[in-house]
Formats: C-alpha cells, structure tokens, sequence
C-alpha cells in the first residue's frame, strides 16, 4: 500500500475507522482495484518541443493539481495510522463538451479567460474579453487597445467564472491595474490585419486551480474542424457580467467562402482579403441571437493533447458580421503566425 500511495495509487480499501480509511484489506473482504488520482498526460507520443510557450505551457499545466492530504489505516502487514499527500485534480473542462451550439460553462472550465475594463473601477466600461498567457501578461486584440469610445483599456479583471453557479461564496475576482498595453507593430486601424495585442499587469496574478494561463498553439496545422469560442456578454450590468459568459462550438470556414463573405471590405480593409497565414475563420450554428453581441479579444481553442486540462488558444476574436447576419462566418487572428512575437515580449528572458 505504501508503495501504491508513492505512485499517486489508491490502495484497495475494505472501510473506515472513524473518518479514516483503511487499506490492504484481505481479499475475503473485497478487494477493488486500486485506481490512479492523476490522470496522465493525454498523448503517448508527447511532441518534444524546446519552444519557450511549449516549455511555459506544461509548467501552468501543474496548476490543476492540489495536493491533499489523505489520512488512511494500514492493516495486515502493516498496522497504524499514515497520512499521505495525494496530487489531486481540480480540472473543470471536459472533450465531451464539443458540440455544435451555444452553451454556459461550468467552475474552472476556463479559468484563463479575463475581461478587460475602462475607465474607473467603480463606474467600468467592459468593451474587450482576453486570455491569461501568464502571470503578468493578458492577450487579446489589438484593436481592443485604443477605443475611440472610450480609450486605453485600465484595469482587467480574472477569476470570477469559478463561481459560475456553484455554493462557494468566497469572491475569488480580482482587479489587476494595467502597467503597459502593446499592439503588434503591424497593426494599423485602417486595415483589419494583426489585431493582437498584450495587455501587462502591474503586479502578476496568484495562480491557482481557478486562475491560470492558457497555452499557445505554436504550430500552424490545427488537428481538429472544431474549436471552442468564448467571450462575456458586454451589454450587460458589472454584477451579472461574469455570469453571463458564453462558449460556443464553431467549425473552420474555407477562405475561399470567408472571403467571398466579406468582399465588400476588400476594397476597404482587407485589401489583401482573409489571409490564411495570420487569420482564421470559423462559423456557428446555434440559434441564440445573444452570440453576437458577446465582445471581442476572447480567445478561440482546442483541447491540448499532451498537457493534462489545458486548452491550446488558436485565436483571438477579431471581428464579425452583425446580429442581422449571425451565420455569417468571424474572423480570428491566427496566433501561430505570432508565437515569436508573443515570446520576445512576454518571457524575453527564456
């Protein structure tokens, strides 16, 4: 049994003593077999990648776990009491979520999402969703950076999705003041080409089971005809806010038929039309109309394969057609195109 709890195994248990639960049970008591705590690692043939975003992804991926101690009674060869730290899994997403349609998520299942405010704490503006990349740096859209509404963006906030619908009343949101906003160089609001940016913090955000970062897909080929989009409702008041966030399952468009979608805008802001190389086109089946009023700079993703309850971000929200249009495809910027960009500015020293 000893040996068993080592390798993160429960041990065959026959009962408690108390609150206490006691192991190595002879087989005429009923033997079960033992089952592990941490699930492994989704892929057998994990892909070695020395990219920094790769090596930062499996290090946020040990934020799922929590270590929990388990006190059990060792009978038969051993007797007494012990203690045992388990590493236990908080993960809330699951793949079996992937379906065509709109629906709300459940506590942790996307605990990098943020949303980006303006204005002052106590009488905010929400305009922009974003992503959690690490523990100092939000990713979202460039345009989401200078509103001519209502300016630079002042504060963003994290981590209240965990109360999505639970009991817990511990309020786990947390304000962060911004210290810089960085736009792609590229981008330029005449056209609507490399709309990425970061938004830094000035203090980094305490990680945990409810608020961690996302990885970064890094690779240009996407292994799935689906993603998941995620974005808050912006229409509605600071309190009902963050309990109005939505996912959705959306399937990739063709550029061909993206472009054809948008050739109005060719002659005017895609002058090059839907470039495959930096954007991404996706398309919604569901019928709820409030899709689209959801806001911009959220990210777009996959499962991620190879670390445990992460989600690979493949795209950042940039824009899309009105309510009156709602099948009309939406347009994301394609974040693999910017993965050194991203790295040089988010961890320049790895």
């Amino acid at each position: 049994a000893i040996a068993d709890i080592k390798k993160n195994i429960i041990p065959p248990h026959c009962g408690f003593h108390g609150q206490i639960q006691i192991v190595c049970c002879p087989s005429a008591n009923g033997y079960h077999e033992g089952e592990k705590v941490v699930p492994q690692q989704g892929s057998s043939n994990f892909t070695i990648n020395n990219r920094t975003a790769v090596k930062k992804c499996r290090e946020y991926g040990e934020y799922v776990f929590i270590n929990a101690t388990v006190p059990i009674i060792v009978t038969s060869l051993v007797s007494g009491e012990l203690d045992t730290v388990h590493r236990m899994s908080t993960c809330g997403s699951t793949k079996n979520s992937l379906f065509l349609g709109g629906n709300r998520p459940g506590p942790r299942e996307f605990p990098h999402m943020a949303l980006i405010g303006y204005g002052s704490k106590e009488n905010p503006t929400w305009k922009c969703g974003g992503t959690i990349i690490s523990e100092r740096f939000i990713l979202t859209a460039a345009h989401c950076l200078n509103s001519p509404s209502v300016g630079p963006p002042t504060f963003v906030r994290v981590g209240d999705l965990s109360d999505y619908e639970t009991d817990r009343k511990d309020n786990l949101s947390t304000h962060f003041a911004i210290k810089a906003i960085i736009s792609h160089p590229a981008f330029t609001r005449k056209e609507l080409y490399n709309d990425i940016g970061l938004v830094e913090l000035t203090v980094p955000i305490l990680l945990s089971p409810d608020v961690r970062p996302a990885c970064l897909h890094t690779q240009f080929d996407i292994p799935t005809t689906k993603a998941i989009s995620t974005a808050f409702f912006v229409d509605y008041k600071e309190e009902d806010i963050f309990k109005n966030m939505y996912k959705d399952t959306v399937e990739f468009v063709s550029h061909a038929e993206c472009n054809k979608t948008y050739e109005y805008y060719i002659s005017k802001r895609l002058n090059m039309g839907i470039v495959e190389d930096s954007q991404l086109c996706m398309t919604s089946h569901t019928n709820e109309k409030d899709t689209c009023q959801g806001d911009t700079g959220g990210p777009l993703q996959i499962y991620n394969n190879d670390v445990f309850c992460m989600y690979n971000i493949i795209g950042v929200t940039s824009f899309g057609s009105s309510c009156a249009a709602s099948q009309r495809p939406f347009v994301y910027t394609r974040i693999s195109h910017y993965i050194d960009w991203i790295e040089s500015v988010v961890w320049p020293n790895e």
